[in-house]
């Protein structure tokens, strides 16, 4: 569909920070990990339940615990204003 090309088209012009390191996807309810990682909230989840359950970033491998990952409203709130 248009909607999902321009997501994509809109993926290639933002900064790589706005970015989920796992879907590769613009982040639309990032959190943040306790090693301090952003994901998307699907991805985390996925991770979550998955049997590796560690933070995928290079050399951090860090464990993922429920009770460590927030909603990261800071972040959200720079990625709208970098919308504008």
């Amino acid at each position: 569909t248009n909607f999902t090309m321009d997501m994509e088209m809109a993926n290639l012009l933002v900064d790589d920070r706005y970015i989920c390191g796992i879907c590769k996807k613009l982040f639309i309810e990032p959190l943040s990990a306790g090693c301090g990682h952003r994901y998307c909230k699907r991805c985390v989840e996925g991770l979550i339940n998955s049997t590796d359950q560690k933070c995928l970033v290079y050399n951090c491998r860090q464990l993922l615990l429920p009770t460590e990952i927030i909603f990261d409203v800071g972040f959200k709130r720079e990625m709208e204003a970098y919308e504008k």
